[in-house]
This record gives structure tokens, C-alpha cells and sequence, in this order.
């Protein structure tokens, strides 16, 4: 259903034409939404192993600049690994084959760029 909306002063525009939402156009939206968030919430739950060193988030990040903000923000709740370590040039940085397993671990990964 379509509502015309006419503006005040009648302007040089053209009346808004505003869509609404009916009952029967909602409800199909609503039930995949539904389903899509217990999905989601059955398939976290699921995953609640706690591996984390000490209950603490393992969190690995990028770049120095990255890793100081982010251990200033987690502070002592958190395990934090960078992979560029402070003072090497990440554009020119090759990582170890080992990195995929820290990765792995990770609960979290913060990266910055592609």
C-alpha cells in the first residue's frame, strides 16, 4: 500500500511516496527473521567450549598499533598475541607457517585493511 504524502508549499518537487508495511506483507519477513536468530542462538550455545587460557578471550591482532589499543582496552581479561611485531614493516612482513594455528585458536581477531 502506497500513502501520498504532499509537502507543504507545494515546492517545485514532486509528492513522497511513502511505502508501509501491512500485516501481510510483515508477517512473511518476520518468520525467516525468527528462525534466522534462534539459529543463531542454538548454534552459539553449541559452541560454548571455554578454551580459553584462564577463562580469558585469546585475542590476536595485526599490526603494533592495533595490538596497544586493544590491550588498552582488554587489559588483563584478555590473552593478546600480535602477529607484526612493534617495529617491523608490515608491508613487507612474511609470517610463519605457524601463524595459521595461532589464528585458529583465536576467539577474536582484529585486523585493519583487506
Amino acid at each position: 500500500m502506497r500513502q501520498r504524502v504532499d509537502r507543504e508549499g507545494g515546492g517545485a518537487f514532486p509528492p513522497i511516496m511513502i511505502r508501509t508495511l501491512s500485516e501481510d506483507t510483515a508477517t512473511p519477513l518476520l518468520i525467516p527473521l525468527v528462525i534466522s536468530v534462534l539459529a543463531l542462538v542454538a548454534f552459539s550455545a553449541a559452541c560454548g567450549g571455554d578454551d580459553s587460557i584462564n577463562g580469558k578471550l585469546k585475542v590476536v591482532t595485526t599490526v603494533s598499533p592495533i595490538t596497544s589499543i586493544v590491550e588498552n582496552i582488554g587489559g588483563d581479561r584478555i590473552e593478546l598475541e600480535g602477529v607484526v611485531p612493534e617495529g617491523v614493516n608490515s608491508h613487507i612482513f612474511e609470517p610463519q607457517p605457524s601463524l595459521a594455528k595461532l589464528l585458529a585458536d583465536a576467539d577474536l581477531i582484529v585486523a585493519n585493511g583487506l
